[in-house]
């Protein structure tokens, strides 16, 4: 199986909810590896496109949102008038929000972290990638 790896596609530029931290901010580079057979112009994926699909679809889902482990149980989640309510108890104390639900990104996890991450992504990814792309990492 053939392999594209594209160095620093993106940054996730995000805010997550933290047991033991409260409420973080961070910036993640994300690295992307796509495995598959060779399309008729001899390529995985052709490289402007991985930009335009897979930027997009990270830009789209995580990127500019407040990440929430939506298996927290520190983790209360409600809605109010289209709105997105939580509360969430962590070390540093009870964090309110409430928002568009736009602004929020239900990850299905405990805790946010890398794998995470991937996880909620990858089926945004795949969505978006040829058929001959079997994998991506």
């Amino acid at each position: 199986m053939n392999c594209l790896f594209v160095e620093q596609l993106t940054v996730i530029d995000c805010a997550y909810l933290d047991a033991r931290r409260g409420l973080v901010g961070e910036s993640w580079i994300v690295d992307v590896e796509l495995h598959g057979d060779l399309d008729e112009q001899s390529m995985v994926l052709d490289f402007g496109d991985v930009k335009k699909r897979l930027k997009r679809a990270i830009d789209g889902s995580v990127d500019h949102t407040l990440l929430v482990p939506q298996l927290a149980p520190e983790l209360t989640i409600g809605q109010r008038d289209g709105d997105i309510e939580l509360q969430f108890h962590s070390n540093a104390g009870l964090i309110e929000h409430r928002s568009p639900s736009v602004a929020v990104s239900l990850v299905d996890a405990e805790s946010i972290d890398a794998q995470a991450v991937t996880d909620y992504l990858l089926p945004h990814l795949k969505a978006v990638v040829p058929a001959n792309v079997a994998e991506i990492h």
